[in-house]
């Protein structure tokens, strides 16, 4: 599975997205089925001002200075809302910048090319009853960009196609990805949770207080032990910390 580069991919509160006037409320709905127990729950993103559009920016990350495929791709919850039309962007820098968008239509799933920037290709996969997963791809240019990251402006245009900073409304996004490919990729979960596979020896207290300590940076951090424990070596030890957990939070 290709790298995933983008951190905080089911946290847009998180501080890694630079914010512009959008109001995030975290966690208020479950995430696409496919994701299981250990995925972070799915946000809710409103542009609610009339004057400035509101955006999401992720952190810029390094990039190889060349004419590779860029893929970058978000999940939106499906609904009946045609007054406000969310875009997903992508941008590159350092040298001859680079930055193309795409708009969908939650209700239909049409889409339409920023007027910042078109992409290369762009697409929509009709996920499941309930999410879009919208991606767009672009090619670097070898002329010095070495930085990327992607953008989400939840009310970017009251048409879709257009750009309107008196539009106004939220979506439902998820699982933001940017890898280093010319197609859409299995989801690659936020790669800098670094959790460790076994839980420290010890009593159950003492243990799981360590474990947490040294392992959780927010309230999402039952997700990620879950995750953890799914892969963990140590619950083959009948009775030690690991196996206690994994029975206690249900895995």
């Amino acid at each position: 599975m290709a790298t995933n580069l983008v951190t905080k991919t089911e946290d847009f509160s998180h501080a890694d997205w630079s914010n512009d006037t959008v109001t995030v409320t975290a966690n208020t709905t479950a995430a696409p089925t496919f994701a299981g127990g250990s995925a972070g729950l799915a946000d809710t993103l409103a542009d609610n001002s009339a004057v400035v559009q509101g955006s999401l920016f992720s952190t810029y990350r390094a990039i190889a200075n060349n004419a590779t495929d860029w893929m970058t791709s978000v999940f939106i919850r499906k609904d009946a809302t045609t007054t406000r039309f969310p875009e997903i962007t992508m941008q590159m820098i350092d040298g001859v910048g680079l930055y193309c968008g795409v708009q969908i239509n939650t209700s239909t799933g049409a889409i339409a090319n920023s007027l910042d920037g078109a992409p290369d290709a762009k697409g929509v996969v009709d996920f499941d009853a309930l999410w879009w997963r919208v991606w767009l791809r672009k090619a670097n240019n070898a002329s010095g960009n070495t930085s990327l990251r992607m953008g989400i402006f939840p009310a970017r245009a009251g048409t879709i196609g257009g750009s309107d900073s008196s539009t106004t409304g939220s979506i439902i996004a998820w699982g933001a990805n940017q890898t280093n490919d010319s197609t859409v990729q299995t989801y690659a979960p936020d790669p800098t949770y670094s959790f460790a596979t076994t839980l420290p020896a010890g009593d159950v207290t003492t243990g799981f207080r360590a474990y947490i300590n040294a392992n959780a940076a927010g309230a999402d951090v039952m997700p990620k032990l879950r995750a953890a424990l799914a892969s963990s070596t140590g619950l083959a030890v009948a009775g030690d910390i690991s196996m206690l957990m994994a029975k206690y939070i249900g895995r």
